[in-house]
């Protein structure tokens, strides 16, 4: 697997678990306000030996509860299932964050039962995906990937990184109408899960003009929160 950063441990990705993150090179998605356009863009990343992370990780079992891989896109990786599989057998809980984009690996891992956790990002209102994503795409692929994950009896929450001139609370509450709108098609109460608001940070962007936008205040950031959780309650804000 293509693993181009480690971050050893970490106390914020699972509520209540010590993690070690892997980030994996690539993506599908160019996202304008990415922070991790290193990953996203190297033709030639950085890359450290994937047999490396896991001697390290053993060494880690008695502190660390979980692996988490995010990216870049780890669905890209065509080796995602091995490497989840030799951290299971290495004896920690597993974590994926992922756009959703491709929901037949999202349902080839559920049904190996490799993911004890998954994170997923909404980029925006799904009528307008592709302002967000700086890509054209299939937002029945990302309607896809989410009931497959909100269905699966693993742990699950939703991130949206709230980005002026992208996201205003209008958009976002078509978002959240949209959201709940699908939840309910599954069956599923809207208090089963987490989604979380993320505060913007103009720093390593993808798009270079993105680096001059002021992030909103955190009284806007809780203006739009308060609207949002009237439609999802389990909204909540994050690195406000």
């Amino acid at each position: 697997m293509q693993i181009s950063g480690f971050l050893k441990t970490s106390l914020i990705e699972w509520p209540g678990k010590v993690t070690s993150v892997i980030f994996t090179s690539g993506c599908n998605f160019r996202c304008p306000f990415c922070h991790n356009s290193d990953l996203v863009l190297s033709k030639k990343p950085f890359l450290i030996k994937e047999s490396e992370v896991l001697t390290d990780l053993e060494k880690r079992k008695k502190w660390t509860d979980a692996v988490v891989v995010t990216g870049g896109e780890p669905t890209l990786q065509p080796d995602l299932d091995l490497f989840l599989q030799k951290c299971k057998n290495l004896g920690f809980l597993t974590m994926v964050h992922t756009n959703g984009n491709r929901p037949e690996i999202v349902e080839n891992l559920i049904k190996q039962n490799l993911v004890g956790f998954w994170a997923m990002d909404l980029k925006g209102d799904f009528e307008n995906y592709e302002k967000y994503t700086g890509i054209k795409i299939e937002t029945e692929n990302i309607k896809k990937s989410l009931k497959l994950i909100a269905k699966n009896k693993s742990e699950f929450e939703l991130r949206t990184t709230i980005v002026p001139g992208l996201h205003d609370r209008e958009n976002l509450t078509k978002l959240a109408r949209q959201l709940k709108k699908e939840i309910e098609n599954y069956k599923l109460k809207t208090v089963n899960f987490r989604w979380f608001l993320q505060q913007f940070q103009p720093m390593n962007c993808l798009d270079k003009k993105y680096l001059k936008i002021i992030p909103y205040s955190k009284q806007d950031l809780e203006k739009i929160y308060q609207d949002l959780q009237k439609i999802i309650p389990k909204t909540s804000l994050r690195g406000v």
